[in-house]
Parts: structure tokens; sequence; C-alpha cells
């Protein structure tokens, strides 16, 4: 496959082992990358006992593809309200950073999806969350995954509150229960209401054949979702982020997005707050990014031209800047 242990140190041209990250990384049993949960060496041993190699070698050294070398991240497992949460971050925080990030992905990512946010980690402590797979159990996901990631950033002093598409619903959610608790939120790729939803939930059967259909065209959905901007390692990560999430999952996932009206809630938020929006998303307008920025009474809108429903991927160093800015004021 595209993940192999090696007896030989030093792996070659196509293949590398990131700094810093260790003998293993959080990965889902279903990703082509392996089951592996944990880079505390203590955890080590278990993990790569989990992985399809009955003799390994003595030694043993975990090499990717290049592609995708800079998604794979240290990653932490902390239980929460009864829950796990995966927490990924990059191999050096600095110390006496001034404020920490909390990012929540899409409804089909896993926190990797963050990793083109490196440039901000030189002066922030940029924490990736991959929500658990409890969306199924729930009514209300949005409000069960908010009550799990408040919970969870209380352990940090105010932090930034940053979700992109369903995980901007948690985040909106999550600033409501923090309420000073936190110092600010970024909302990308997300909405208040969505358009269509209530149209989209009286054609139930339609978007049962669309999730049916989906994994046959996944490349191209993911092309649409990108944009133009998507590479190929981008893609590649994509892809094996949407298959560390059940379809179960992902479907309740969507039904509770195209449920949320949380315009109520967003005109309560009273921290600082900046919206970041594709020009061509696809998926969410950018009209739903202006009405949502309408609502918040303290936010600012940045709009992205050339990005799709993905700008923190296809087109990180303007997101960067964008936050940069956000988070010195």
């Amino acid at each position: 496959g595209d993940a192999v242990y090696s007896a030989d140190p030093s792996p070659g041209p196509d293949w590398i082992l990131p700094s810093g990250w260790g003998e293993a990384s959080k990965r889902s049993p279903q990703s082509p990358l392996g089951p592996l949960h944990s880079t505390d060496p203590a955890n080590a041993s278990s993990a790569i006992a989990s992985v399809s190699c009955p003799e390994p070698p003595r030694r043993q050294f975990l090499t990717i593809p290049a592609r995708v070398a800079e998604f794979v991240l240290p990653s932490t497992e902390f239980t929460v309200n009864g829950v796990r949460l995966q927490c990924a971050h990059f191999p050096v925080t600095p110390a006496g950073a001034s404020r920490t990030l909390l990012c929540i992905p899409g409804y089909a990512a896993t926190g990797e999806s963050f990793a083109r946010l490196r440039p901000l980690a030189g002066a922030y402590d940029v924490r990736m969350l991959t929500l658990p797979e409890e969306a199924w159990r729930h009514s209300d996901p949005v409000g069960d995954f908010a009550a799990v990631v408040a919970e969870f950033a209380r352990r940090f002093d105010r932090p930034v509150i940053v979700g992109t598409s369903f995980g901007g619903l948690v985040a909106i959610e999550t600033v409501k229960r923090l309420g000073d608790g936190a110092s600010g939120t970024v909302l990308m790729s997300t909405f208040a209401m969505h358009p269509r939803g209530r149209i989209l939930l009286r054609v139930s059967w339609l978007l049962s054949m669309v999730e049916a259909l989906a994994p046959h065209i996944e490349s191209l959905g993911i092309r649409i979702i990108g944009g133009k901007g998507i590479d190929e390692g981008a893609a590649f990560e994509l892809r094996q982020e949407t298959h560390t999430i059940s379809r179960r999952e992902k479907h309740a996932r969507l039904i509770a997005a195209l449920r949320s009206d949380l315009r109520e809630t967003a005109r309560r938020i009273t921290v600082p707050a900046l919206i970041i929006h594709g020009a061509g998303d696809h998926l969410v307008s950018v009209e739903s990014a202006r009405k949502l920025a309408a609502l918040i009474p303290n936010a600012e809108i940045v709009e992205i031209a050339g990005a799709g429903h993905l700008p923190y991927l296809t087109h990180p160093a303007e997101v960067s800047a964008a936050l940069a800015r956000f988070l010195s004021t």
C-alpha cells in the first residue's frame, strides 16, 4: 500500500519521515495509511502491532509518501464527556504561544485537513480536532459536538474557535456555550442556515442517491468541492480522510447541517469573528457567508478570489495571512 514499514532507516527519495513525527500517528482503521492512533512512544508498540505485519523486522521505520507527509501530524486522544476526541498538533509548539486555536473540520474530514495552517504554528498553539463518530447516535449532533468541544476548550485560556463547513456550525454553538471563555471565532465556508436545506430534506431519496454514488465519483467530487486550486497532495489526503468516516456518520452530519438554523445563536455571539469564504464556493454560496457576517455583531468577512469550499487547503497563504491579521488585533 501507500504506507510501509521498512528495516532500512534511510527511505528512498519518494518517501520521507516527517521531523518530530515519531513512530506512529493517528489514522483510522479504514485508512490506507493504517490504523495508528498515537505518537506517544509508550503506545508505539501497540500501534505497530495493529498494522498487518505478521513478523516485523527488529528495527522498524514507518515511511509515507512525500505528497501527503505534510498532513501526517502528531495526535493525542482525549476522553471528553465520555467520548474520544482526537487532537492533532504541529510537532513544534512555540513556548509561550500567545493564543490557542482549536480547529474543527468539515463533515467528512479530520483535523489533519488543517495542516497547511502550519505558518501560524510559529506564533500560536494550533490544535486540530477530529470529531468522534457520534452524530448518528444523537438527535442534535451539532449541539452535542459543541458540548464536547466546549468542554475540551475549557482546558485552554480563552482559545479562538475555528470551524469550517459543518465544523463551522459546531464552532458557532461552541462559542455560545463558552461565552467570554473564547477570545474569538473564525468561521470558514459555512452558514447560519443553509438556503436550500429545507428543500433538500424534502427530497431525502435524492440525497441517498448522491451518497450512494459518491464513492464512485469521489475524485470528481473533490475537484468540484476544492475548485481549480486543489493540488494532487490535498486531493489525495481528502480521499483518505473521507474513508476514515463511515457513510452512516456522514449522512447523520449532512442531515444535521441541513436542519440547522443558527441565526439567533449567531446574533448572540459577542466575541470578535472572522468569516472566510471562497468566492467560487459551489457548496455554500458566498451570499450565505455575507448573511452570516451580517448576523454577528462584531464580524468581518474576507472573500478569497479563486477559492472554492476549501480555501484553507487551496489558498493557505491567503487564509493564514487573514488569520494572522485577525489574531493580532
